[in-house]
């Protein structure tokens, strides 16, 4: 589990394995967090730490799902990601609850001043609300304003100064693809209301 605070950010060193699912990051993890079967989350991905190379930097597992639904699949030498190492019991929850389990790969449509705009699918629409919280590349982030469109979900979130100086967000260009996750307690109640639909279609 995480928050979505950026404590850092981390770098591709290693990509020569990403078919055998291996990466290599180099980043200021300190030793504590550094430990084999670690859960970190890199751009919102929960990725397990297989082998600590010191001051070489860390492998991590990809699994063939996450390189399909996610943005780690085109993940090469020298991409810098969001770094959080897991959230630990009695640790402040500065953002939201996060799981690192990507929902979709949405796109940065375009950016007014401080005010990002991302597209997502249609189909995920119902997940996105205005003053909720939404989780884009691993950072925790609030709706501010939502644009439908025929084809899309348009939405606008504001990265303040802090936020675009600690995360890679600022590093965004029109058309980049970024690893979305919904809100953890939205996704129970979709699916709770998509049961509900069911059993009342069957009559019970």
């Amino acid at each position: 589990m995480f928050t979505g605070i950026v404590t850092m950010i981390g770098e591709v060193t290693t990509a020569s394995d990403i078919e055998k699912g291996r990466l290599r990051i180099a980043c200021d993890l300190p030793a504590e967090d550094r430990q084999i079967g670690a859960s970190i989350s890199h751009s919102g991905c929960c990725l397990t730490l297989t082998h600590d190379h010191g001051a070489a930097g860390y492998d991590v597992q990809v699994s063939p799902t996450t390189r399909a639904i996610t943005t780690l699949g085109h993940w090469q030498v020298g991409r810098r990601m969001n770094i959080e190492p897991a959230l630990r019991i009695g640790d402040s929850l500065g953002g939201h609850l996060v799981q690192g389990h990507v929902d979709t790969v949405g796109q940065l449509d375009h950016r007014d001043d401080d005010r990002f705009w991302f597209s997502i699918d249609r189909e995920h629409a119902s997940m996105v609300i205005e003053r909720g919280s939404i989780t884009i590349d691993g950072v925790s982030l609030t709706i501010n304003e939502i644009k439908d469109t025929p084809d899309a979900c348009v939405f606008g979130v504001t990265i303040v100064p802090h936020t675009a100086s600690v995360t890679t967000l600022a590093d965004l260009r029109s058309g980049e693809l970024v690893n979305i996750e919904f809100d953890v307690i939205g996704r129970y109640l979709q699916r709770w209301h998509e049961l509900t639909k069911i059993e009342k279609g069957l009559g019970t």
